[in-house]
């Protein structure tokens, strides 16, 4: 993907999000229910958490269509999502659980494909200075892996070039299949320590900042990574992988919130990290800034009913030391759902004391 298409990509998205709240306002005409009420704490003081399963599942046949190969084609995925609040005082301790898995079958491969392989677990504690509670210091913990071997798939025999961290290649002939990726791996951990600041807590729009120190462990030893060369059209370039071990200045961004009794959710979130403290491998005189990570993503979520929604996810991840391109994902699911278990309804307000009465 051009990287110069990137920035007009993400200035889409953002004026997307932001256009669905002003939007639903001019369509409404009154502010939403309950909006001045801070987005994480509706739910009570306490633990509060959901657990939601969800299956999605296509079929589309075709023949002697113009422009589509014969044959049958499956498409479907299996996802869950979960989240583990407490709320208390001046604690604030959000931990969230996303698997997500996605097959096809089809032509031109006619085989089994990995579509789809997501395991994500997220822990961020705040604690919130009672003078200023929009305002102190944060700790997080961040696991992002694949639950399953990855490969890459071609639908006629090709040539796959690796090259070899010492610099060496080995090219393999006529293969139409090459495994990339051993089951959870790569995996990436992340921690991070700082402060946070969140002016605006609203049910409708939440902004979140984040400022310290990061660190980032990545396995990846023996690994194989995609970095093909779009001239060499008969070779299908390969790089090995190493794990390496970073840390530095790290920044972050959140906006988020939910719209029309939540029946609509987004989020927009960007996270760069500049390793000050990382390998060298011989030859590789790069400076920090040119090494610096960097993750934006958005989230959309259109509840139809209870038990079915359509969601959009867009990632651009690039993580220089790994492979210095940015990793795109795009994702457009029509899920069904079932909770597990579902977060405690708003506690009500405690009744106001009878006036005294006059003797």
């Amino acid at each position: 993907m051009n990287l110069v298409r990137i920035p007009r990509i993400l200035a889409v998205l953002v004026a997307a999000v932001l256009i669905v709240p002003v939007s639903a306002y001019a369509l409404e005409g009154e502010v939403i229910k309950d909006a001045q009420q801070p987005l994480k704490e509706k739910g009570g003081q306490g633990w509060d958490g959901t657990l939601t399963l969800g299956a999605n599942i296509s079929f589309a046949h075709a023949r002697e269509v113009v422009g589509q190969a014969n044959g049958q084609t499956w498409a479907f995925g299996l996802n869950l999502q979960g989240g583990l609040d407490y709320i208390k005082g001046m604690h604030d301790w959000r931990n969230s659980l996303t698997f997500l898995e996605g097959f096809s079958y089809g032509p031109p491969l006619n085989r089994f494909v990995k579509s789809a392989d997501k395991l994500n677990f997220q822990s961020i504690y705040y604690f919130k200075i009672p003078q200023v509670p929009w305002l102190g210091p944060f700790a997080r913990f961040l696991l992002d892996t694949t639950v399953f071997e990855g490969a890459d798939n071609r639908p006629a025999p090709v040539t796959y070039r690796i090259t070899y961290k010492n610099g060496s290649t080995l090219d393999l002939l006529n293969k139409n299949k090459m495994k990339l990726a051993d089951s959870f791996l790569p995996l990436t951990l992340k921690e991070g320590i700082g402060m946070f600041a969140r002016p605006i807590s609203l049910e409708v729009f939440e902004l979140e900042a984040r400022l310290g120190f990061g660190a980032q462990e990545v396995f990846a030893t023996d690994q194989l990574a995609l970095n093909d060369d779009l001239k060499t059209t008969d070779i299908v370039e390969l790089k090995e992988l190493s794990s390496f071990n970073q840390a530095g200045a790290e920044a972050a961004i959140v906006m988020q919130g939910g719209l029309y009794d939540k029946k609509v959710n987004y989020k927009l979130y960007a996270e760069v990290m500049t390793p000050f403290i990382r390998p060298k491998a011989a030859g590789d005189n790069r400076g920090a800034f040119e090494m610096t990570n960097v993750e934006v993503g958005a989230k959309l979520s259109f509840k139809l009913v209870e038990w079915a929604s359509v969601d959009y996810e867009f990632k651009a991840l690039r993580v220089p030391q790994m492979i210095d391109v940015f990793q795109i994902q795009n994702s457009l699911l029509l899920t069904f759902s079932y909770t597990l278990i579902k977060a405690k309804p708003a506690e009500p307000p405690a009744p106001a004391p009878a006036p005294a009465t006059a003797p």
